[in-house]
């Protein structure tokens, strides 16, 4: 079991899923990257989470994925807890080697991705099992957390699961993909009066779930506008006209998420002057630059820009 400090280490709010920016040449462009660092955290990041899917860890090695997240614990400097996964491996001793690499870096906690916790197939006892492999090889000391990634495929935890995820005592968080508000309030419930925590990864749902208890929000649209979440975090038990208009913003821009992903946010990272491209390794940036694309892109930042102005006169 961790001691109340270890648990407590990743705190309410904004835990943006990291992007890797790129040269021209598809290397890391480590001056753009601490660049993003200091964007995330001065807009009220409460954490990071690195070598997660925005930093597309399908295309980067073992030796990247480490060098990566070492940079980023190195230059965050303890102001936010780091975590990681980089828990893409097919094989349990290859996942070791990953995860163990995570925790060489530095990381405050690790993550597993639940999809690579055994076949589509596997049952609720023989994921239990395969954890189990996965926390006997591990160091004891460091917080863990899953991670519903939705690529390969999609493993949603079962409550049964999640259950035994909490009462493990070896887990504090899970980034939720359910994007489900009926699915969110039995997992709260599951989840309420323990130290676990449940940061939402769907803006249309962000609202609610805050209401009912989740700890945060830990999405792609961080990536665009993370004061907006942030402010949205502090601000949702609030009963104004100003927290409705936030969180319908939130909801309906969430759907922009699906438009050359992660290349949009790139182009608006850019645009923003701390990335100097939007070169992707899973995606061929060419694909995002036509007009309609940008448009959407420079009216999402636009609009969040007019609510920005907003907080700051309330």
């Amino acid at each position: 079991m961790y001691n109340s400090t270890q648990l407590k280490s990743l705190q309410d709010g904004v835990v943006p899923v990291m992007l890797t920016p790129f040269t021209d040449d598809l290397q890391i462009d480590y001056p753009s990257l601490e660049r993003l660092i200091e964007w995330y955290i001065y807009n009220g990041a409460k954490g990071l989470f690195a070598a997660c899917q925005s930093s597309e860890i399908m295309h980067l090695s073992d030796s990247e994925m480490q060098q990566l997240v070492a940079f980023i614990v190195e230059k965050t400097a303890g102001r936010v807890p780091v975590i990681a996964s980089g828990h893409t491996a097919d094989s349990l001793e290859d996942q070791i080697q990953q995860l163990q690499g995570m925790v060489d870096a530095g990381v405050d906690g690790l993550v597993l991705i639940t999809n690579r916790l055994g076949p589509q197939s596997a049952s609720d006892n023989d994921v239990i099992e395969y954890m189990e492999k996965l926390l006997v090889a591990l160091p004891s000391s460091i917080p863990m957390g899953l991670y519903e990634c939705p690529s390969p495929w999609k493993r949603l935890l079962s409550n049964d699961l999640l259950q035994w995820c909490v009462d493990s005592g070896r887990f504090t968080f899970l980034k939720d993909t359910c994007c489900s508000t009926e699915i969110l309030a039995q997992r709260l419930n599951i989840t309420r009066h323990t130290p676990f925590k449940i940061y939402n990864a769907n803006g249309p749902t962000l609202l609610e779930s805050l209401k009912m208890g989740a700890a945060g929000y830990s999405g792609v649209m961080a990536n665009y506008h993370c004061e907006l979440y942030a402010w949205l975090c502090q601000h949702y038990q609030e009963e104004s006209a100003l927290v409705t208009e936030v969180g319908d913003f939130l909801s309906i821009t969430s759907l922009s998420e699906t438009v050359a992903y992660p290349v949009s946010a790139k182009y608006a990272q850019k645009q923003l002057g701390v990335f100097n491209t939007t070169r992707s390794r899973t995606l061929d940036d060419n694909i995002f630059y036509h007009s309609a694309n940008i448009a959407v892109i420079e009216h999402l930042q636009r609009l969040a820009q007019t609510y920005h102005n907003k907080i700051e006169q309330n």
